[in-house]
């Protein structure tokens, strides 16, 4: 791969040990974002000066709009979104899978007046583990002592015991003796916070989570399938001579939210990275009667957070999808079936169909794009593709560069690589193809999110909040060309119409770090760990 700067470098930067997060109100490390009065259209010409190339260009242009279904989006916007809002609520009533109940970290700020000690987080993220030490200072400070990340490869994506062993190698090579020695508790195990950026199932306590689907190209061991993720990791970091005490599990969705809620006042948590996911806080009314007694000792609590697997929602979305989706998924085909109960109800019948997430992720966004593009270029030709090898060859990094540069000629080598074309000269306009390409994905994807995030707003009762902040983590959305600012042109259509909040996004730096060690902050105190 081309070493290119682009503006999603900074996402892949690890925090630089030794450094301090003033967790004061006012002080928190997030960028605000307030919407765009530009809204990027897939119209938008190219960088060929020549009326035969514009004209080519616009052409192109507007077959992409067809075959994506753009205008189709457009027009059916509010019924879209209108169905959002009654999936939300079918998940929020009898869903086993999506907006799942969870103990609330987050009720009791008084906790937090004074935070002391230290925590080591492990983060599992789609595409990377992260291990950081996280200690409490005075005047509500936190110091990242140590951080550090490794990439997931796709060959290292089957959780068994291979794998939590890679991870605790990992984790003993950054824990020295002066820090186990800091991070001990009373019966001398290592406190451990965990952010698992997958379903889990809680209904014992908050630092216990049951495995369950997995997404982004993950899968599990039968050793392991629906066991609790406190005793998998105790056990085989016990294992490998590591003495751990799990004292917080929280997805990277109610990391996110713990962290803005507690100091940036935020509603919603919203992850849209590798995959896409929310959290919320919302009342125990709200939910059936099956999932509100999914957790126990809550009776008192009368709000819970939701961790809402908003990856399964969106089979509607099956009127309005393209050739490329379908051959990416086949599950595509079986939506709209009366006979087919929908993925944000069940994984029973077909395993894990997360469409929502492979419309509007980072994971498959790129691979959307390639798609297109290889049947663009295959078409009335004699073009050889191997596919086993180009499949997700492309990234979202070596998209973005592409996109920005006016000269694209630099890239012609190594996308022929990618794609494994043989016996094909990629010309400049092949070029500007793919930025076209990818430009009308990215629309498509920020109608969809929008109308995702305007179902959860309304169903969360906030329409009539003058302002609404959601806190967000992910490269994608934060760094990818023009994703952010059309999902807030969007947003703000919206509020101009009346009865919807004017929306910000607070891109807050690694929430999973200090959401899942507030976490285990909380739980020590309430819990008595």
């Amino acid at each position: 791969m081309l070493n290119k700067s682009i503006n999603m470098v900074p996402s892949m930067i690890d925090v630089e040990p030794n450094t301090h997060l003033d967790l004061s109100p006012r002080s928190l490390s997030s960028e605000s974002i307030k919407p765009s009065s530009i809204f990027i259209s897939a119209t938008t010409l190219t960088d060929s000066s020549s009326e035969s190339s514009l004209a080519s260009y616009s052409n192109i242009q507007v077959e992409l709009n067809e075959y994506l279904n753009i205008g189709k989006i457009k027009n059916d916007f509010d019924t879209i979104t209108l169905n959002f809002e009654e999936s939300i609520y079918q998940a929020l009533n009898i869903s086993d899978n999506c907006m799942l109940p969870c103990f609330n970290v987050v009720c009791d700020k008084q906790l937090l007046s004074q935070p002391t000690g230290s925590f080591a987080v492990i983060d599992i993220g789609g595409s990377t583990l992260r291990v950081s030490v996280v200690k409490f200072l005075d005047g509500n400070n936190a110091h990242c002592i140590v951080n550090k990340s490794w990439t997931i490869e796709d060959s290292n994506k089957h959780l068994d015991r291979s794998f939590f062993k890679w991870i605790a190698f990992n984790f003993a090579s950054l824990i020295n003796d002066d820090l186990r020695n800091e991070l001990k508790n009373n019966d001398g195990n290592i406190k451990v916070g965990i952010t698992w950026s997958f379903p889990i199932i809680q209904n014992e306590s908050s630092n216990r989570g049951i495995v369950s689907d997995l997404g982004k190209g993950f899968s599990i061991s039968d050793e392991f399938k629906g066991k609790d993720l406190k005793d998998i990791f105790e056990n085989c970091f016990q294992n490998n001579g590591i003495s751990i005490k799990i004292y917080s599990i929280v997805n990277d969705s109610i990391s996110v939210f713990v962290t803005g809620a507690y100091f940036n006042n935020a509603k919603i948590g919203l992850v849209q990275g590798t995959g896409v996911n929310s959290c919320f806080l919302i009342d125990q009314s709200t939910l059936g009667e099956k999932k509100r007694g999914i957790l126990k000792n809550t009776k008192d609590d009368k709000q819970l957070l939701i961790n809402s697997e908003a990856s399964f929602l969106g089979s509607h979305l099956h009127d309005y999808i393209c050739n490329a989706d379908k051959k990416m998924n086949q599950n595509w085909n079986l939506m709209g079936d009366e006979d087919i109960i929908p993925p944000h109800l069940t994984t029973d019948k077909y395993g894990v169909f997360q469409p929502l997430e492979v419309l509007t992720s980072g994971r498959y966004i790129p691979e959307i794009v390639r798609r297109i593009m290889v049947e663009r270029l295959c078409k009335n030709s004699l073009i050889s593709i191997d596919e086993t090898k180009s499949m997700y060859s492309l990234s979202a990094e070596f998209l973005a560069s592409l996109y920005q540069r006016h000269d694209r000629t630099e890239f012609k080598e190594e996308l022929e690589e990618l794609l494994s074309i043989g016996n094909l000269n990629l010309k400049s306009e092949d070029l500007n193809m793919l930025k076209i390409i990818t430009e009308t994905v990215i629309l498509r994807a920020s109608l969809i999110l929008s109308s995702y995030i305007i179902a959860l707003v309304r169903v969360m009762k906030f329409t009539k909040l003058p302002e609404l902040e959601i806190s967000v983590i992910g490269s994608m959305l934060q760094f990818f060309p023009n994703y952010k600012e059309t999902v807030l042109d969007i947003l703000e259509t919206e509020s101009k119409k009346g009865d919807f909040p004017q929306i910000s996004f607070d891109f807050i730096k690694d929430s999973s770090i200090y959401g899942a060690s507030i976490a285990a902050f909380v739980n020590q105190e309430r819990m008595g760990l």
